[in-house]
């Protein structure tokens, strides 16, 4: 009876697993996030299908195109302190980057880099991409809209000047007059 118990709790034991790594292979393979995994010491080992999808290369070629460790891949200028900070506080960081695809295009990603412990000692890196390269074209727009604005509203602004008489002239000649400006 021992026995025949404990090769159902083995077995369940099994099937909780595997059902967990079922789960863990559809969020890795369906997800539109990209995700990449290293060693400890930043060399890559792992992309999900996500990743592939945004990019456009397979795990081979971003490896020897993009490149193979974390701080080769990344387009960060601070990835050194990036790591050395996850490092530290063990706690993950986040942080905007451009980056160039296969087919030449650009996009925009945010990173999540997350440090993952095993009784202390760091152990693997994880890096989440998401991309919001839409949100960045939209803010440029903005930005460029706002620009369009303001240099329109100083351009008025130089015309009414133009038009309008010095107040110490004015005052001068008419020292009872005032300009009512409202522009």
């Amino acid at each position: 009876k021992e026995l025949e118990r404990n090769v159902k709790e083995r077995t369940e034991v099994i099937y909780q697993q595997k059902k967990a790594l079922e789960n863990l292979s559809i969020v890795a393979s369906e997800t539109a996030d990209g995700v990449l995994i290293s060693d400890k010491d930043g060399k890559i080992e792992w992309m999900n299908a996500g990743l592939e999808r945004m990019t456009g290369y397979n795990f081979k070629e971003f490896k020897r195109v993009v490149g193979a460790t974390v701080r080769e891949i990344s387009s960060n200028p601070n990835i050194e302190n990036v790591l050395e900070d996850i490092k530290t506080n063990k706690k993950s960081a986040s942080y905007d980057s451009m980056h160039q695809m296969k087919n030449g295009n650009n996009m925009w990603t945010t990173c999540t880099i997350t440090p993952i412990f095993d009784k202390g000692q760091l152990k693997k890196i994880v890096m989440l991409y998401t991309d919001i390269t839409k949100r960045k074209e939209a803010e440029d727009e903005i930005k460029q809209q706002n620009k369009n604005i303001t240099d329109s509203i100083n351009y008025a602004k130089q015309i009414q000047e133009a038009i309008l008489p010095e107040e110490e002239l004015l005052y001068k000649s008419k020292p009872e007059s005032f300009i009512l400006y409202l522009p």
